[in-house]
């Protein structure tokens, strides 16, 4: 197999939580559950406590925020991982700066980033109970038979 390609195209997935959307707004099945359905996902250990990026901290104290991220880093290389999932554009810099320091094989890949190459490549069919985004009306526009379609501010 390709190098950071598993033989049987099923890749090993982690995901590192955003601290806003576990702690903040309590998601948290939802990223995993769709990791799960397109390869082998593999929950970390400290998956759910802070990478270090922590908004501007990964800036402003930059050496202590490499120290909370060095023990991911250690879980991350002892899971053998191919893909490392985030949700947060933050935490996405981090563990790719981290992961590129320590030389690991790991890609980090933000959620809607696996979700568009999944869906490029046909790896399932829509369930009868998926979910259909519909992208939001942005002012006065037209939809279907020229009917005006004006949203409420």
């Amino acid at each position: 197999a390709a190098a950071g390609r598993r033989a049987d195209a099923r890749r090993r997935s982690g995901l590192r939580d955003s601290c806003h959307l576990r702690n903040g707004l309590g998601v948290w099945r939802e990223p995993r559950e769709l990791i799960a359905r397109i390869g082998e996902y593999v929950e970390l250990p400290s998956a759910s406590t802070c990478c270090g990026a922590a908004g501007s901290y990964s800036v402003v104290r930059a050496k202590d925020s490499a120290r909370v991220l060095d023990p991911h880093l250690d879980e991350i290389a002892a899971a053998d991982l191919d893909v490392l999932v985030v949700v947060n554009a933050g935490c996405y810099r981090q563990l790719q700066q981290g992961i590129k320091r320590r030389k690991l094989r790991t890609r980090v890949v933000h959620i809607a980033e696996l979700m568009a190459e999944q869906t490029s490549v046909g790896i399932s069919e829509p369930s009868k109970n998926s979910i259909v985004v519909i992208p939001a009306m942005t002012g006065k526009e037209k939809r279907g038979k020229g009917e005006e379609v004006v949203k409420s501010p």
